[in-house]
């Protein structure tokens, strides 16, 4: 969790006026540990739609993920159709790719991603 940390000086001295100065920091969320694996068919037929999934999992023990942004660039050649999540929102962006934000993903949590897609000739 992010928190705010003041911070104040003062200095003193022999005909000066006193001075006092605070300054301070916001401390984020240190980063977490995240995986991502990719699986889907060995291999596919030309013009015959196939989905894959991508798994993203905080292997992190006490932090949480904050606002992972997910992105799947489509190779040429392929065509994403659809794009779903088991969190957060997910879409195909102007140029084609899938792209979202999952949200917060706790300690031990997995997001899956589903993309169905289809090879052009």
């Amino acid at each position: 969790m992010a928190r705010t940390i003041p911070n104040t000086a003062n200095a003193k001295g022999t005909n000066t006026n006193d001075a006092t100065d605070t300054f301070s920091i916001t401390a984020g969320n240190p980063i977490t540990n995240l995986s991502l694996t990719k699986t889907g068919p060995a291999t596919v037929v030309v013009g015959v739609p196939f989905d894959y999934t991508i798994s993203i999992t905080n292997n992190d023990a006490t932090e949480t993920a904050l606002s992972v942004a997910f992105t799947d660039n489509h190779p040429n050649g392929v065509v994403f159709n659809t794009v779903s999540s088991s969190a957060g929102l997910v879409s195909i962006n102007g140029t084609g790719d899938a792209v979202g934000n999952l949200g917060d993903i706790a300690p031990g949590i997995t997001v899956t991603v589903t993309i169905n897609a289809t090879v052009t000739p």
